[in-house]
């Protein structure tokens, strides 16, 4: 089963166990303080909110995925036994059918206890993103590229990274963002103006796991709205943006000059895995405090998957020597139970897929993935291999039309098999004429000298030669049984 980066998992464990340490609680009283620092609180947990948006999505999306991709071969592995319901390799397909769907039904029963969890962590997730936009709006005002904006005034100076947002260039980037450290150029911003300096591009460190791959940020001047406002010598920035229903955050690889923009970094590798703390608020319906969200979230992501191995990537020596294998093998065989010798046990599974690695592998398992097929349905052709096919809509399809190809097979045989007691019948009336005829020409005779004593008698009254009662039925009943072996040779 696919896994996410795990690069991104340490990073995001490592930010919720910052995030769970503390939560900031600072205010001087004025009106906005509050918003404004649950707004700067929602920009520092960023970083394990836009991790685990990711992993959560990835992760369930991979789940399910192996799910369905059991479900096509398990229906691929029973078109096989129907291509060969009339070989000797049948029983051996009938047994990978049953072991491919047990493990379909496994798969989906610790499915629905994962992704409840997934999903559960998810809404909680989706909860903080609204109460981060709701706190973000109040906090953060907005500016328009390229125009100077009045964000505050000398009486109420905003702190340094608090309150600032930027217009990215590149789409679909919108709405807050939030430079996440302190500006070291100055404490606070006292003027009346900021002005948008220049724009840089920084591109993510890792582009598989979040999109897009490059984030475009902007760089102020603070001081007065004209053309010689010049930048601070120094910011420090960890992009992120919400859109929506996302927030997103990355480890930024700054390619801008270093007096321009310094590396923020996010986590660090050799730092051990910290562990998930426990919520205060345990019922996730109820969880609005960050530190209960981040601790249900840290869970999730630290949850192990549950394993989804397929049959057809197990060996025969890892088939044979599982119990469900062996049981199924012995029902096949006719027996109600498995035998209670190990060695019996596991040579049974082993005899009915083929023997040997080798055979098991070329006749079952390359079977499924290689063997084509022609289907006719509705009148539309169809070539394909079995998994290619299992894999389509009209899957079911195919499946029934296989098992109306070896029914037509099977009608036939039982009319052949309806007409041969006819020919049986037959056969043995003429053997018995035969006897009859024989016996009769035998017992001609005019004179009782000649009529023969043995198989027939003399009517003086009558001066002629009969047939003596029984001979014909006991010739019959003589030669049924040789006629009945002949027909078993």
């Amino acid at each position: 089963m696919p896994h996410g980066n795990q690069a991104a998992n340490i990073a995001l464990l490592l930010g919720i166990a910052a995030a769970c340490t503390s939560v900031g609680k600072a205010s001087s009283g004025k009106g906005d303080d509050a918003a404004a620092t649950a707004a700067k609180d929602v920009c520092d947990i960023a970083r394990y909110l836009a991790f685990a948006e990711s992993d959560l999505s990835n992760k369930i999306s991979n789940y399910r995925q192996s799910t369905d991709q059991l479900k096509t071969e398990a229906l691929a592995t029973q078109m096989l036994a129907e291509k060969l319901r009339e070989s000797p390799a049948f029983k051996g397909a009938q047994l990978l059918t049953i072991l491919a769907t047990t493990r379909v039904n496994q798969a989906q029963t610790a499915a629905t206890t994962r992704l409840s969890q997934l999903t559960a962590a998810a809404r909680v997730l989706n909860r903080q993103l609204g109460i981060a936009r709701g706190y973000g709006a109040a906090a953060v005002s907005k500016i328009t590229q390229g125009k100077p904006t009045n964000i505050g005034n000398e009486e109420t100076p905003i702190s340094g990274g608090v309150g600032q947002t930027q217009t990215p260039t590149l789409a679909p980037l919108q709405e807050t963002h939030c430079n996440l450290s302190d500006d070291t150029g100055s404490p606070k911003v006292k003027k009346l103006d900021i002005k948008i300096s220049q724009t840089k591009t920084i591109p993510f460190t890792d582009t598989t796991k979040l999109k897009p791959v490059a984030l475009v940020v902007t760089a102020y001047a603070k001081g007065s709205p004209n053309d010689g406002a010049t930048a601070h010598p120094t910011h420090i920035w960890l992009a992120t943006h919400s859109n929506h229903a996302n927030l997103l955050g990355a480890k930024v690889d700054v390619t801008p000059p270093a007096d321009y923009v310094k590396k923020q970094e996010l986590y660090d590798e050799r730092k051990p895995t910290p562990q998930c703390r426990e919520p205060q608020e345990t019922d996730v319906n109820k969880q609005t405090e960050l530190a209960d969200a981040a601790a249900t979230i840290c869970t999730a992501i630290l949850g192990r998957d549950p394993e989804a191995t397929s049959v057809l990537d197990q060996s025969l020596d890892a088939i044979a020597t599982t119990s469900e294998a062996q049981t199924v093998a012995a029902l096949i065989l006719g027996q109600t139970k498995k035998p209670g010798d190990e060695g019996q046990t596991t040579k049974q599974v082993k005899d009915l897929l083929g023997g040997s690695e080798a055979n098991y592998q070329t006749t079952y398992v390359k079977a499924v993935k290689t063997t084509q097929i022609t289907v006719d349905i509705n009148g539309v052709k169809t070539t394909d291999t079995l998994l290619k096919l299992a894999e389509k809509t009209e899957s079911a399809d195919v499946l029934a039309f296989l098992i109306g190809q070896n029914k037509g097979i099977q009608e036939k045989a039982s009319v052949d098999n309806t007409e041969s007691p006819k020919k049986e019948e037959n056969v043995e009336k003429t053997t018995n004429k035969g006897v009859d005829d024989k016996t009769g020409a035998e017992c001609a005779a005019t004179e009782a000298d000649k009529c023969d004593k043995e198989k027939c008698t003399w009517n003086k009254e009558k001066s002629e030669c009969k047939v003596k009662e029984g001979a014909v039925i006991i010739s019959s009943v003589i030669k049924a049984p040789l006629l009945l072996a002949f027909l078993l040779l």
